[in-house]
C-alpha cells in the first residue's frame, strides 16, 4: 500500500510543480545547487545536512537522527569504507517547474569490493526554495519504502563424532526448552508462571518476569526453561501442553550438543560449554554465541569440528519477508570425525567397570585390535556425563565432579594418569637377559631365597648389599627355579636378579630401545612415560626394583596396552590410533580428508626367538598362573598380570591391579588392559572385567576356540 501512496504524492508534487511561476534561471540555480548539494552532503558522510535538504512530506523519511542513523547502519553493515561522487547532472522536467537529479556512486568496501550505483531523484519547488524527494532508493537503488536492510547470521554446523558403526556420540541437536507463547497465553502471566513453577521447579516469579519482559519487547515466543534432552517424560510434556499458549520443544528453539552415550564415552569425546570473553580473545574466530571444546576429542579437534558462519545481508519489506538479497557468504559446517570404538563394545566396557568396580575404586579397561592398535573401546571409571555441560551446571554437581571422594570423574586414566605397571613389566626385563645369552628361559636358577626374602649376594653386585631385601609374595610354583615358571608366578625376586645380571648399561639401553622415556603417538594428548625422576640418582636398588616394573616406572595405561602390541607384530611397538576418519563438506561434496592408519612406536624391540619363549610363558599365566582366576580354558588367550602398591599417606595402602590379555581366536583378535586402583588386595576383580571383555560374541564355555600353537615347552 505505501508504494501506492508514494505514487499519488508524487503526481500531486508534480502538478504543483507546473503551477508555480517564477524566471527560469533562478529555479534551474537553485534546483542545481539542491541537488548538488545533496549528493555532496551523502559522499561525505554528512547526512543531517542531507536531511535539511529533503522535502519535510517524503514518504519514509523519519526524524533527521534516525534518517542519519539509517545510512550509518546500512553502509556500516557494508562494510562500506570510502564513496565517491562519479557524476551528477541536474535536469528540468519538461512542461514542469520541477527537476530531475541524477548521479553516480563509487563504493568501495571491504566485504563487497568496489561497485557503483546510479540515483535518480526529483528536485521540487516549496516553501524554502527547492528540496529532495526522498525515498530509500536514494540509500540503496533496490530500496523501497518500507523496506529495511537485515544482516541475517548463516550458523556453520559443529562437526558431529561418530563410532565406527555410525552411531552419534557428540550430534548437534537442541535442547527440551519448555517455551510460552505471549499472544497464545489465556490465563494470566501470574496464573500460568504459578501452573508452570509447579510442573518444572522452577521460580514462579522468574518465570513470570521472563514473560512480561517478551512482552515488553515484543517477542511473540519465550523459552522459560531449557533442559537436557529427555529430562521431561511424556507425561510431564503433555501436563506441560495443557496450559494454553505453553509448549515443550526439542526441535529447533535451544540450539544443543548433545551426547547420546552420556557417560560411556564423555573421557574420548569430551565436552563443550559456551564461548567465555577469554576464549574469543585467544581465538577471535569464535563467535560469542559459539560453543567451545574444553576436554577429549571436542577441545584437540575443535577448531576442525567448529563450523564457520556465513552472513547473508538482504532486504526485507515492512513484514519482515526477503525481498533483495545484497550479499551472501554461505556457512562451511564443521568436520565430522569417524572413530575405530565399537559402539555396542564401548557401552559393554562402561557397564562392566561400574558393575564390578567397588566403592572406593577406580579404573579404566581398554580394548584393541593388536594386529592395528585401533582402539575399539576406552574407558575411565568413574565417569560424567558430559551433558551436564552444556546446560548451567547444578552446583552439586560441579562439586562431585571436584571431590576426592568422587574419584576425580573428569580425569581420564586411559590417557592422562600415570601408573607403575608392576609385574607386567616383567615381561621385558628379561628380554635383553634371553637375547645377550645371559640365561635361557627353561635355566634353572639358585638363589639364596629365606622367608621369601633375597638380599643380592656381593659377588654379583660387587659390593656389600646395604639397601633393603627384595621381596616377593610367595614361592614360584614348579619344580625347577626358571625364568618361565617365575614369569607364571609372577616372582618378584627372579626378575630382580635378571636386572642386575643385566647390570645398569644392558638395562637402560633396553629400556631407551623400548622408549620408556617417551610418549606414544595418539590423536589424544597422552601424559608421557617416565623410567624415574631427573631428580633421582641411578642405584643397585632402584635397577633391581625396576626389574620388576616399580621402582619409579611410571606409564599411562594406554602405552602399557601399546606395549604388548610387539607380541603381535614380530616386535614392533604400535602406536594406538582413535579416529578411523575424518570427513568433510567442500565446494558441495561430502568427502574424506583424512584416514587413521597403523604407524609404529618402536620398532624390533626384541626377536621371533624371543617372542615366541614369552608367548609361551604366558600362555601359562592364563591357564595355570597368575591369571588362572579367568577360568577360560578353552579359550587361545595369552596375557599377564601385575600389582604395583602406591604410596600412601592414608590409614591404608593402595594398589593398581593390572590384568593384560591378548585373543588369539580366530576372526576375535584383540588385546584387552585391565587397570583397577583400590585398597590393598581388593583388585581381584580385575578378572571379571578382563573375563568379560575377552570373551567372544556367542561365548560357550563347552565349545573349543582355535588359536596358534607356541613352541615353548611347559615346565
Amino acid at each position: 500500500m505505501k508504494k501506492y501512496v508514494s505514487l499519488v504524492l508524487v503526481i500531486i508534487m508534480i502538478a504543483a510543480c507546473v503551477m508555480v511561476s517564477s524566471s527560469c534561471g533562478d529555479m534551474t540555480g537553485g534546483a542545481v545547487s539542491t541537488g548538488y548539494d545533496f549528493c555532496a552532503a551523502i559522499c561525505d558522510g554528512r547526512y543531517e545536512q542531507a536531511y535539511d535538504l529533503c522535502y519535510a512530506g517524503s514518504d519514509d523519511l523519519g526524524d533527521k537522527e534516525s534518517f542519519a542513523q539509517r545510512y550509518k547502519n546500512i553502509y556500516e553493515a557494508l562494510q562500506i569504507t570510502e564513496t565517491k561522487l562519479a557524476s551528477r547532472e541536474v535536469k528540468e522536467i519538461e512542461d514542469s517547474e520541477c527537476f530531475s537529479l541524477n548521479y553516480t556512486v563509487d563504493f568501495k568496501s571491504d566485504l563487497l569490493g568496489d561497485f557503483s550505483h546510479e540515483y535518480q531523484a526529483m528536485i521540487m519547488p516549496d516553501v524554502r526554495g527547492y528540496s529532495i524527494m526522498y525515498d530509500p532508493s536514494l540509500i540503496l537503488p533496490y530500496m523501497q519504502a518500507g523496506d529495511s536492510v537485515r544482516v541475517k547470521t548463516l550458523k556453520g554446523r559443529r562437526g558431529e563424532i561418530f563410532t565406527s558403526d555410525r552411531e552419534l556420540l557428540a550430534q548437534d541437536s537442541y535442547a527440551q526448552s519448555v517455551c510460552v507463547t505471549v499472544e497464545g497465553l489465556e490465563d494470566s502471566v501470574a496464573t500460568v508462571a504459578a501452573q508452570l513453577s509447579g510442573i518444572i521447579d522452577e521460580d514462579a516469579s522468574a518465570i513470570a518476569e521472563k514473560i512480561n519482559k517478551a512482552e515488553e519487547n515484543g517477542q511473540e515466543l519465550v523459552v522459560v526453561k531449557e533442559l537436557m534432552r529427555d529430562t521431561l517424560d511424556e507425561e510431564t510434556v503433555a501436563q506441560i501442553e495443557q496450559i494454553k499458549g505453553v509448549k515443550v520443544d526439542d526441535t529447533s528453539v535451544s540450539p544443543l550438543r548433545y551426547y547420546p552415550h552420556m557417560d560411556a564415552a564423555a573421557h574420548i569425546v569430551g565436552y563443550v560449554t559456551p564461548a567465555t570473553a577469554e576464549d574469543i580473545e585467544k581465538d577471535p574466530s569464535i563467535q560469542k554465541d559459539d560453543v567451545v571444546g574444553k576436554s577429549g576429542l571436542e577441545f584437540t579437534y575443535d577448531g576442525m569440528l567448529r563450523g564457520k558462519d556465513g552472513k547473508k545481508i538482504y532486504v526485507a519489506d515492512s513484514l519482515g519477508q526477503e525481498r533483495y538479497v545484497i550479499y551472501e557468504q554461505p556457512s562451511q559446517d564443521g568436520a565430522d570425525i569417524t572413530l575405530t570404538l565399537d559402539s555396542a563394545l564401548q557401552d559393554k566396557t562402561y557397564t562392566v567397570l561400574a558393575t564390578y568396580l567397588k566403592e572406593g575404586q577406580s579404573g579404566c579397561a581398554i580394548v584393541m585390535d593388536y594386529n592395528t592398535a585401533a582402539v575399539e573401546a576406552a574407558v575411565s571409571y568413574p565417569g560424567f556425563d558430559p551433558n551436564w555441560f552444556t546446560i548451567s551446571m547444578d552446583p552439586d554437581v560441579w562439586d562431585y565432579l571436584m571431590d576426592e571422594e568422587s574419584g576425580y570423574p573428569l580425569v581420564n586414566r586411559v590417557t592422562q594418569s600415570v601408573y607403575p605397571p608392576g609385574s607386567t613389566f616383567k615381561v621385558f626385563t628379561c628380554v635383553p637377559a634371553l637375547e645377550n645369552k645371559l640365561l635361557t628361559a627353561d635355566q634353572e636358577v639358585f638363589l639364596d631365597i629365606e622367608e621369601n626374602k633375597w638380599t643380592p649376594p656381593e659377588s654379583l653386585v660387587g659390593n656389600k648389599w646395604t639397601f633393603p631385601p627384595i621381596v616377593r609374595a610367595e614361592p614360584t610354583k614348579g619344580d625347577v627355579y626358571n625364568l618361565i615358571n617365575a614369569l607364571k608366578s609372577s616372582d618378584n625376586i627372579f626378575f630382580s636378579y635378571v636386572a642386575i645380571l643385566e647390570g645398569e648399561d644392558m638395562f637402560m639401553d633396553y629400556m631407551d630401545r623400548i622408549g620408556i622415556d617417551g610418549c606414544i603417538d595418539f590423536d589424544l594428548p597422552v601424559t608421557p612415560s617416565s623410567f624415574k625422576s631427573n631428580a633421582t640418582e641411578m642405584s643397585l636398588h632402584l635397577l633391581a626394583t625396576s626389574g620388576y616394573g616399580m621402582g619409579e616406572i611410571q606409564t599411562t595405561p594406554l602405552q602399557l596396552a601399546s606395549m604388548y602390541t610387539c607380541f603381535m607384530n614380530n616386535g614392533d611397538i604400535l602406536n594406538p590410533y582413535i579416529i578411523k576418519s575424518i570427513e568433510k563438506t567442500e565446494n558441495g561434496e561430502y568427502h574424506t580428508t583424512y584416514e587413521g592408519k597403523t604407524t609404529k612406536y618402536r620398532e624390533n624391540i626384541m626377536k621371533q626367538e624371543t617372542i615366541d619363549t614369552l608367548k609361551g610363558a604366558m600362555k601359562q599365566v592364563v591357564e595355570t598362573g597368575t591369571a588362572y582366576q579367568l577360568g577360560l580354558k578353552n579359550l587361545d588367550i595369552i596375557g599377564k598380570t601385575g600389582t604395583a602398591t602406591l604410596k600412601s599417606t592414608g590409614a591404608s595402602s593402595r594398589e593398581v591391579n593390572w590384568i593384560i590379555l591378548l585373543s588369539r581366536v580366530e576372526g576375535d583378535e584383540k588385546l584387552v588392559l585391565v587397570m583397577v586402583d583400590s585398597r590393598a588386595d581388593e583388585g581381584d576383580n580385575k578378572f571379571d572385567i578382563a573375563r568379560e571383555l575377552i570373551k567372544p560374541y556367542g561365548y560357550s564355555e563347552g565349545k573349543e576356540y582355535g588359536g596358534e600353537d607356541d613352541d615353548t615347552e611347559s615346565e
